[in-house]
């Protein structure tokens, strides 16, 4: 029996026979399933009307009880004091980055004072993560250079 199943998937004939219907099979599962599928259309767009709904009843009622509206966001206060005191606007700035966060939908000073935060904080967090891990958590018999550049590689 075994020696049956060996000889057959030696086959190059009987492989190509199998692939062949593999694929044909895999194609009409494809062109099928979509006129099996329901409509889903419809659906949706209740709950789109009715989360579009839930949101203008917040604003009203937000507005209603006389908050300050404010589309501008800003950064939190340790996050621009961090950006600020490290001067991160001159050493880790990129027009490219502000472009980006702005084609993402994330327009001012707050996403990009937040990004710069981030992209110094980053590699910090992960050097302490992957210091934590080789060390404490996960107990390798490996050499201290080989666990030195395990850290260094995941900063």
């Amino acid at each position: 029996m075994i020696s049956f199943l060996v000889d057959k998937l030696h086959d190059a004939r009987f492989m190509t026979m199998l692939l062949a219907a593999i694929a044909a099979s895999a194609t009409a599962y494809t062109l099928i399933m979509p006129l099996f599928a329901g409509e889903g259309l419809a659906k949706r767009m209740k709950a789109v009307a009715s989360e579009r709904e839930r949101i203008r009843q917040r604003e009203r009622d937000r507005l209603s009880k006389s908050e300050k509206v404010s589309l501008r966001q800003s950064p939190r206060q340790l996050v621009s004091k961090v950006v600020e005191d490290f001067n991160l606007g001159k050493w880790l700035a990129q027009e490219a980055a502000r472009e980006k966060l702005t084609m993402a939908g994330y327009r001012g000073q707050a996403p990009y004072v937040t990004f710069l935060f981030f992209r110094l904080v980053t590699p910090v967090v992960f050097f302490i993560g992957s210091i934590l891990y080789v060390f404490v958590i996960w107990h390798m018999q490996k050499s201290m250079p080989v666990k030195i550049g395990m850290f260094i590689g995941a900063a």
